[in-house]
């Protein structure tokens, strides 16, 4: 997380960061306001513009107007609701990291990236390299079991509507799954599913589930390659002991809905493993991916994990 103390460095950084996905702005800024200086970031920008979240004490229509115009994608209100703040979050990064169209020649499907990162159809490779800060291993067992999830979705679709209720949770930890892999298209149509079986529309669910499947073989076929690789499927090196100082920062930057629960997540997903388990860390890892930072507070005070008190 990187900020800003007022709209022209928030310009000036935004010039210098190529990589951002998202940027959260006050309209109320010093030196220069929100609105101009959305403005002069998406000038500069062009195609590989940052989504934009406006915080504004002001909501009146022509407000929200003018910020719409300016180039923002989102509007909240002051005070700011955490969950709803987090949810907006949730909505705008969907469709900043939202694969581009591959152009007509593109490099082949599936196959190794410059840095031996798996380039798997599918798959948006930057966001998920990212999100697993180059950890192949975790990246492949997670993977795998999005695979499992998807053969025993199709097995459940066909006892419908019996089964209903079971079928809308597993589209649940599907489409939680696939979102945290960068899997969006599958993410997607679970989701779909999910609606049809909350809202009783068993008249959508068969093409909605050929859909899925369809979806998932064609990832299974990309993958295969990667998934046979021994860094895919060999377990993680041996973690550090899980520190008592980092996991309270953890533990506080989820209690406070603070974006930096990300990357502290991250720093300590191997101890974390290692001290919960490989299913109850996936969990994990899609709860936090997903800013779903309730929920993954209340799993890591579940756990009562034990820390090495000089960490």
């Amino acid at each position: 997380m990187t900020t800003a103390c007022n709209g022209a460095d928030a310009v000036a950084l935004a010039g210098g960061r190529p990589d951002l996905d998202l940027i959260l702005m006050d309209i109320q800024m010093p030196v220069m306001d929100g609105l101009e200086a959305a403005r002069r970031m998406l000038a500069h920008a062009g195609e590989r513009a940052p989504r934009l979240l406006a915080l504004t004490a002001g909501n009146t229509v022509s407000e929200r107007q003018r910020a719409r115009e300016a180039g923002f994608s989102e509007i909240l209100p002051k005070p700011i609701d955490p969950e709803k703040l987090v949810q907006a979050i949730q909505r705008v990064l969907a469709l900043a990291l939202a694969p581009a169209p591959a152009p007509a020649a593109a490099t082949p499907a599936s196959g190794p990236a410059q840095d031996d990162w798996p380039v798997i159809d599918g798959i948006d490779t930057a966001q998920a390299r990212r999100r697993f800060a180059g950890g192949s291993a975790m990246f492949g067992k997670m993977l795998a079991r999005l695979l499992a999830l998807c053969g025993e979705a199709g097995r459940m679709g066909m006892r419908v509507p019996r089964d209903r209720d079971a079928l809308a949770a597993l589209m649940h930890q599907v489409k939680g799954s696939a979102a945290t892999l960068a899997a969006l298209g599958l993410a997607e149509s679970a989701a779909r599913i999910e609606s049809a079986c909350r809202n009783g529309q068993d008249d959508a669910l068969p093409p909605a589930l050929q859909d899925l499947g369809r979806l998932a073989r064609r990832l299974e076929q990309a993958a295969a390659g990667f998934l046979a690789r021994p860094e895919a499927r060999r377990p993680p090196e041996t973690a550090a002991p899980l520190g008592r100082a980092q996991l309270e920062a953890l533990l506080q930057a989820l209690r406070t809905q603070d974006l930096r629960a990300l990357d502290l997540f991250q720093q300590l997903a191997p101890a974390l493993e290692d001290a919960m388990g490989t299913e109850a860390a996936r969990a994990l890892a899609e709860q936090v991916h997903g800013l779903r930072f309730g929920e993954a507070l209340a799993s890591l005070l579940h756990a009562r994990l034990s820390c090495d008190a000089r960490t």
